[in-house]
């Protein structure tokens, strides 16, 4: 593909923002002599009309079936680009983008520097050698899901959760420990307004928790993923709980009876709890759970549990 490429360079001296610091002129000079290049040159400002007048015209003339432009960043000027491709009748995707200016001119100014244009060679050789490699692509459109994978059940994705439901689609929040909540659920205030983090937080998770478009599942892992954008496939394995949650009346009778103590990671293993507890005082769900790394399986919890929620074979 190399080898039959029209390749096309363009740099830009963005008004001294680049030629103050970057030998622009050299940068061409150097260009012109790598194979396939069959045109260089330079602007003052290759985002101004004239300039995109004289790609176009370019593209047209020499017959340019990919264009290399050395300037800013992509994200102010890749679409003005590829709009000037897509006239001069190239497919706008034949276009590779070298920022010359914010990773290379500002960061070793401000005056003019040889290592600085030697750098700037480099990456518009860079440019050009991916540029060798470009297939042209076609914009499609696909029907997406109306799903929503929301992963971390802490504020942040408390949030997004709610605001994507309240939007009407279908969300799945995924939290790996027990309840929802995140490390905010561990502080008093939030800095810097010193509110109180507790006032902030739980309003919002029994939100959450009682949003028809939100489903939540806790104690829950990505195991993969698969697909494209709008059309992902996602694997959730679900770890074993041992109680219900449904079911669970949060009464705390299999805490009572369970003779485990464990360090209580909750409070940063200052204070202990039983191997049959509940997260927190505010949790989401309100339901207990079966720390099977620490219990002895005595059959206790499940004997005295009025609701009948619990299950010590439950394999998630």
């Amino acid at each position: 593909m190399g080898e039959e490429s029209r390749v096309g360079v363009f740099v830009c001296h963005c008004g001294g923002n680049i030629s103050d610091v970057v030998d622009v002129k050299a940068v061409v000079e150097e260009a012109r002599k790598w194979p396939n290049v069959v045109v260089a040159k330079d602007e003052e400002y290759l985002c101004s009309k004239p300039a995109q007048d004289n790609i176009a015209r370019a593209i047209e003339k020499h017959k340019l079936d990919r264009v290399v432009v050395a300037c800013c960043t992509p994200r102010m000027h890749l679409p003005t680009f590829q709009a000037v491709l897509a006239r001069a009748g190239l497919n706008p995707y034949m276009l590779e983008f070298v920022n010359i200016r914010e990773h290379c001119s500002w960061v070793h100014g401000p005056k003019r520097s040889e290592e600085a244009t030697k750098k700037a060679i480099r990456l518009v050789r860079a440019g050009y050698e991916r540029a060798l490699k470009l297939e042209p692509l076609e914009e499609i459109s696909e029907k997406c899901s109306r799903s929503v994978l929301v992963i971390g059940g802490g504020i942040a994705g408390i949030m997004a959760s709610i605001e994507l439901g309240n939007m009407g689609y279908d969300v799945y929040l995924v939290e790996r420990y027990p309840s929802i909540g995140g490390h905010m659920a561990k502080l008093t205030k939030v800095f810097p307004t010193i509110d109180c983090a507790q006032c902030i937080l739980t309003p919002r998770m029994a939100e959450v928790g009682r949003h028809p478009k939100v489903e939540l599942l806790t104690n829950a892992e990505v195991r993969a993923v698969s697909g494209y954008p709008g059309r992902y496939k996602v694997e959730v394995f679900v770890k074993p709980r041992g109680v219900d949650v449904e079911a669970c009346r949060g009464c705390g009778a299999c805490a009572r009876v369970c003779p485990v103590e464990v360090p209580d990671e909750f409070n940063e293993y200052r204070s202990m709890r039983k191997a049959a507890y509940i997260p927190f005082k505010q949790a989401v769900p309100y339901a207990y759970v079966i720390d099977f790394e620490h219990c002895t399986r005595c059959g206790k919890c499940a004997e005295i549990c009025p609701a009948k929620a619990i299950d010590l074979d439950d394999k998630g």
